[in-house]
């Protein structure tokens, strides 16, 4: 289990990016809300997840896998969990991340 972990060097790539919580093979995003609405909360999922693969997670042995991704809503004591081979290509998805390390890294002239 971590704490508000980040991402390496690449949490760099978003001006700083930390995620609330890391259990066993999963991100988890904490979200106290109003309504139970399950929108950008993904896109935001899906970031982290990006920027693991491209750094890492700080404290966690390389070897370890994130498989899937998690989102709970405090106020309704509900845990959701997304498998992430579920809604992604692996045959596509390494390219994607090329692509965003290689335009983050240009905008912002990081070398990474």
């Amino acid at each position: 289990m971590h704490f508000n972990p980040t991402f390496g060097i690449a949490s760099k790539l978003v001006g700083g990016a930390d995620c609330d919580l890391v259990i066993d093979d999963a991100i988890i995003e904490i979200k106290t809300v109003k309504d139970l609405e399950f929108s950008r909360d993904f896109n935001q999922l899906m970031g982290y997840y990006m920027l693991y693969k491209i750094g890492g997670i700080d404290g966690m042995k390389k070897r370890a896998k994130i498989n899937r991704l998690g989102i709970y809503y405090s106020r309704y004591a509900k845990l959701y969990y997304i498998n992430l081979y579920d809604i992604i290509n692996p045959r596509t998805f390494p390219g994607f991340i090329k692509w965003f390390r290689d335009k983050a890294t240009e905008r912002h002239k990081l070398h990474l």
